[in-house]
Formats: structure tokens, C-alpha cells, sequence
């Protein structure tokens, strides 16, 4: 009789195992100056996972996703990391910021858990050698390309100022840009700093219109950069704004306001532009959720996560890396395949502005 039990007992437990739930980590900025990437990101998370389960989930099972919230900041990253690890995800998303993922990818390597950052785009990252690293997005020096183009193409014998925030991403940018631009023979007039979660901006503001600054790139987050514009314009200093793509949010106009009209930044590709991504668009839609860029960026990592655990038949961190590695997904975003580094084999950046509240592609940018 006890042998029977025992055999009921363990086939009970094989039965539980064999139909729990995958659990995907997800670190994402949603508190501080970060926090709409963050809103935007986990949006297209959950979307994801409910896409993925109404359709029978993955390998038999569902999806599930643990959220902790790094702030954007490297040391609360580390610490969401280890919170994550300890749930034993079969893959982790996020950070979305480039020094906080840095952070908790030193974590996630020594576990050798498949780790995708959403937006992290400091070249660094893959450039350390981590063979569990992904990055579905473009990076800062393709980026500090596209933008250093632009401003020598059309500002080369203005006044330009480049400012970054001191962080991993914005000093990031800001020197590929201006590495670029000096390549091509413009040399900024003025290159300062900020402090992330900084208020006034008067001395910055000042300090320009004393230099006959005409042109300025913002490396900053979304709060701080829209509020230097907006100061900028109640002082009403002719100076013409461009920015990265931490410009791409909703926040970004509710800080600047209408100063924001014209505001000129680059980014990765909009997949609201292509076909193959209707039909998700018009889902999120149907839910009311808004389908903005970062949003789908996050839905199409979800995929990714979920078609490498299918390909690699396994929850098995080293077999899922080895399938993201491997093969092409069809995403939300189109194509995606990486490279040895982890990095995205074809990464385009655009030029976007802002007008009345919306952004769209810069007509007549590259």
C-alpha cells in the first residue's frame, strides 16, 4: 500500500512540475526620472504574456512575469537582480536603462540566466563579453551617428551645445555625438553636465544664452530635458532643441509643453509604421492600451523570450541563450536576429519631432 502512495505522491509532483508556470524577471524604472520608459515597457510586458497564454503559452505552460523596480538606478538594480534571480526566471527583461542594466547583468552572468535589456543602448553592454546578454535595440554610438549627421548636415556653423545627465546612457550619447561631429569637422561650443532629478535649470539656461548658444543636444531623461526646454523658452531664447530617444515619451511634452513644438530627436524605428504589426496594434487598442514605441520594443522582447524557450524545448537558461543566439524571431518589430556580442545584426535609427502633443518621422530626414 505505501508503495502505492509513494507512487501517487511522485506522480503528482512530476504532474505539478510539468505544468507550472515559466516565470519571466522583469526589472523596469517605474519610479523616477524614468518612470513613463517604465510605463510604457511593462504595458507591452503583460500584453505580451496575455497574447502568448491565449494561445496555448509556451512548451504547455503559462507565462508569468515577477516586476521589481530598479528606479533607473544601478545600485537598486542590482539589488531587483538578486530578488529576480531568487525566483528562478527562465529569462529576465530589463533594466531598460543603460547603468542599471550594466548593474544586474553582473549579476545575471554569474547565474547564467538569459538576461534582454528592452532599451539599454550604451555600447558597453555588449561589449563585455557575456554571452547570455541581448540587446533587441539599437546602440549609442549608431545613434551619437544619426544624430551627429543631422546637426552637421543642418547646424554645422551655428553655436551648439551638447549637455548630457552624468548617467551611463547620457554621457554615452553625448560623446558619440560629439566624437562624430569632430570627426566631421564641428566642434561644440559648449559641453556641461546636469543632475538627474535637478529642478532649475536657470544657471544652464543663463550660462547659454551668455555663450550665444544656438544649438543644443539634450542627452537627459525625459523630466529634466523637457523642463530645460521649457525654461529655456520662458526666457524666450531662440535655441533649437534636439534630443535622444529618451525624448520618445508622453512625458516628455507634458514637462515642456508646447516649448517642446519642433523638438527634434532620434530614435529607433517606429513599429507602428509596418504592416506586419497591425494586427498587435489593433489588439493593444482594443484593451486601451496605448501602442507606443517602447511599448511594442517591450512586447516584441516577450517574444523573443517566449519563441527561444519554445526552440530550445527547455527552461534551461544555457539552452535558451544558445536558441537566442542561433535562430531568428518573427517579433512584433519584424525580424530579429543577433550577433556574436548580442547586439541586433541590422539596427536602424530615425530622426522624430514633436507638434502638438504627438511625434512622428522628421519629413526630409534620412
Amino acid at each position: 500500500m505505501k508503495k502505492y502512495i509513494l507512487a501517487a505522491i511522485l506522480s503528482f509532483i512530476l504532474s505539478a512540475q510539468a505544468h507550472a508556470d515559466i516565470t519571466i524577471g522583469v526589472s523596469l524604472p517605474m519610479t523616477g526620472s524614468a518612470a513613463s520608459l517604465g510605463e510604457q515597457s511593462i504595458a507591452g510586458i503583460k500584453a505580451a504574456i496575455e497574447d502568448i497564454n491565449a494561445a496555448g503559452g509556451v512548451l504547455g505552460q503559462k507565462l508569468v512575469y515577477k516586476l521589481e523596480d530598479d528606479a533607473c538606478d544601478p545600485k537598486q538594480a542590482v539589488l531587483a537582480a538578486n530578488r529576480l534571480v531568487s525566483a528562478a526566471p527562465a529569462v529576465i527583461i530589463g533594466p531598460g536603462c543603460s547603468g542599471p542594466f550594466m548593474a544586474a547583468s553582473d549579476v545575471t552572468a554569474e547565474e547564467g540566466i538569459a538576461h534582454i535589456t528592452p532599451t539599454a543602448s550604451n555600447p558597453e553592454i555588449t561589449e563585455r563579453g557575456m554571452k547570455n546578454v541581448f540587446r533587441p535595440y539599437g546602440r549609442d554610438d549608431q545613434q551619437g551617428l544619426v544624430l551627429a549627421e543631422y546637426i552637421g548636415k543642418n547646424y554645422a556653423k551655428e553655436r551648439i551645445a551638447i549637455i548630457h545627465d552624468k548617467s551611463t546612457w547620457g554621457k554615452g550619447l553625448a560623446d558619440a555625438t560629439r566624437d562624430n561631429l569632430r570627426k566631421a569637422g564641428v566642434r561644440e561650443a559648449l559641453y556641461d553636465t546636469i543632475t538627474v532629478g535637478e529642478k532649475d535649470f536657470s544657471s544652464l539656461v543663463t550660462k547659454l544664452k551668455a555663450k550665444g548658444i544656438t544649438v543644443v543636444l539634450l542627452a537627459t531623461f525625459p523630466v529634466e530635458g523637457g523642463s530645460i526646454v521649457r525654461q529655456a523658452a520662458d526666457l524666450k531664447l531662440n535655441i533649437k532643441f534636439i534630443g535622444g530617444d529618451s525624448a520618445l515619451v508622453q512625458e516628455f511634452w507634458s514637462v515642456a509643453n508646447k516649448a517642446a513644438n519642433g523638438f527634434v530627436m532620434s530614435g529607433p524605428l517606429d513599429p507602428t509604421k509596418d504592416k506586419a504589426s497591425a494586427s498587435v496594434i489593433k489588439s493593444l487598442q482594443a484593451r486601451k492600451i496605448k501602442p507606443e514605441i517602447f511599448t511594442l520594443y517591450a512586447y516584441a522582447d516577450v517574444q523573443l523570450a517566449a519563441d527561444a524557450i519554445a526552440k530550445a524545448g527547455s527552461t534551461d537558461s544555457l539552452k535558451i541563450t544558445e536558441a537566442l543566439r542561433s535562430n531568428s524571431f518573427q517579433t512584433v518589430l519584424g525580424k530579429i536576429e543577433f550577433n556574436d556580442k548580442g547586439d541586433l545584426k541590422i539596427p536602424m535609427f530615425k530622426m522624430y519631432q514633436w507638434k502638438n502633443g504627438k511625434y512622428d518621422y522628421l519629413a526630409g530626414a534620412m
